[in-house]
């Protein structure tokens, strides 16, 4: 399939205008963007705050949504680690689901205990803004 955009930056047709669907990854985060923007007006304009970094790991948060990447790679087969992100602004003893697993944590105070599992990401966001979604079963 060729497009017609041309070169940086007008090359990002959306591709479902071809036919393309994504993949359930990509479904799954633009369904929590629309979910946190429904939820949140200020999510649009609100600049994501970096809580954490190395030379492996990256932690930011929008608002509600905490996002972690992994840059070890899916195929290292790395056992299951558990990192602690500090200064997140979830309410202490507040429920979060991770999305793509449908794992759940438990905030602490201004900090959240993640398990990363073999080089993928996770994004967390709050079981009680999820209810009615669908995401997870909620």
């Amino acid at each position: 399939m060729y497009l017609s955009g041309g070169h940086d930056p007008r090359n990002r047709e959306a591709l479902w205008e071809y036919g393309y669907n994504g993949n359930d990854l990509i479904k799954k985060l633009n369904e929590l963007r629309h979910i946190a923007i429904s939820k949140d007006p200020k999510y649009i304009t609100t600049i994501a705050k970096y809580l954490y970094d190395d030379r492996y790991q990256l932690f930011y948060q929008k608002r509600s949504i905490l996002v972690g990447l992994n840059g070890q790679g899916a195929l290292r087969n790395i056992a299951p680690y558990e990192m602690r992100i500090r200064g997140t602004t979830y309410a202490t003893g507040e429920e979060l689901i991770e999305i793509l697993s449908c794992d759940t944590s438990t905030a602490g105070v201004r900090e959240v205990k993640v398990v990363m599992k073999n080089g993928a990401p996770v994004v967390l966001y709050p079981k009680s803004l999820l209810v009615g979604t669908g995401i997870c079963g909620l």
